[in-house]
């Protein structure tokens, strides 16, 4: 199969590839590879003179990188997640911690999925007005 790409088409693709590896791989040791994706970011990266992106690719030595031309290009989008899910996994983690605490696992695990949802949202609904009016101001960790 042969897939046909405009040059504005070829550079969201390699954003997109540059987004997608640094989420899998930004977490991990640099010998800690995810084999499924292994090659693809360079086969696609090695077309990038046909796409006339010198300035956000560049080859040494046969291996193909991203310059600091495209990384710059989409530090905003990982910046917005991170800030996202930071936040996100803050009130999760949080509510589930409460709902141990008070319901304990046993009973939390033969609750219905609605019994669930009723008891959670109220704890999550708390600490999302918490997060949002002080971000982490009220937040303390015990003993320090």
């Amino acid at each position: 199969m042969k897939i046909n790409l405009t040059n504005k088409q070829y550079v969201k693709l390699i954003k997109l590839l540059y987004i997608g590896d640094w989420v899998i791989t930004s977490h991990r040791d640099a010998d800690d590879e995810v084999k499924e994706f292994t090659g693809i970011e360079e086969y696609i990266y090695s077309f990038y003179k046909e796409f006339h992106c010198e300035e956000m690719i560049e080859q040494s030595d046969g291996i193909y990188y991203p310059t600091s031309i495209l990384e710059e290009s989409v530090e905003e989008y990982i910046e917005e997640y991170d800030e996202d899910t930071f936040w996100s996994e803050l009130m999760q983690r949080l509510t589930q911690r409460e709902m141990l605490r008070k319901y304990g696992r046993k009973r939390i695990e033969k609750m219905s999925v609605e019994e669930l949802i009723e008891k959670q949202q109220p704890i999550e609904e708390k600490y999302h007005e918490e997060i949002h009016k002080n971000g982490l101001e009220n937040m303390e960790i015990k003993g320090l």
